[in-house]
């Protein structure tokens, strides 16, 4: 876990300078500041390793030199960090299943790239969120390891036949897309059972 030390100083255009009355401070989110006083030290908790904290530090920095509002600028970590983590957001989550609860459903199977955790838990979420939204789904997750998976990043749709896709893969794609849940791609493999739909999720975009 990374802590991020942010001397108040760097606060100043936020509007800490004239506080002067202390008492309890709670905040929520990935990344949770809690601070009272003045000329203080600010630590944020963000559970992500050192190289990553130490370029989220120098983001921050820019961030915080242009904002005035500490509300903005914790959103705005919260959305960093969410990209470095790769995980999804309660709001996503919420969103996801909401939209999963409309249109026509159908047969899913999750699979992940081999021996990527990051990318396994991820598919295991996912098929969970579906299952919650009363989809045939919930039974688990397969790693998936062959040369063509193994360069793929991201959400990837896979499905058995271009010219006869099953109609719930709307459904999936709309549901993604209002979650704001990017698909990578969409790929085409005999191997899939013709009324399936394959969510694949490869490496974290970008770790590479």
């Amino acid at each position: 876990m990374i802590k991020l030390l942010i001397p108040a100083f760097l606060l100043v255009s936020v509007g800490f300078a004239n506080a002067q009355s202390t008492g309890r401070a709670d905040t929520k989110g990935l990344c949770s500041p809690a601070n009272t006083g003045n000329n203080n030290t600010f630590t944020i908790n963000c559970g992500i390793g050192r190289e990553q904290g130490e370029k989220l530090l120098a983001i921050m920095n820019k961030i915080l030199a242009k904002q005035t509002d500490l509300s903005e600028v914790m959103a705005k970590l919260d959305e960093i960090v969410n990209k470095l983590r790769w995980e999804l957001s309660p709001s996503q989550v919420a969103r996801l299943v909401e939209a999963l609860k409309t249109g026509r459903r159908g047969p899913v199977a999750f699979t992940c790239s081999f021996g990527d955790g990051e990318a396994c838990a991820i598919a295991r979420q996912l098929d969970k969120l579906f299952a919650d939204a009363g989809w045939p789904a919930g039974e688990g997750i397969a790693q998936v390891g062959d040369r063509n998976r193994d360069a793929a990043s991201g959400i990837v749709i896979v499905f058995a036949n271009r010219s006869r896709l099953p109609a719930h893969m709307l459904t999936i794609e709309a549901a993604f897309k209002s979650a704001g849940i990017p698909i990578a791609q969409h790929a085409e493999d005999g191997s899939v059972h013709a009324e399936y739909i394959e969510v694949f999720v490869g490496h974290r975009p970008g770790a590479d």
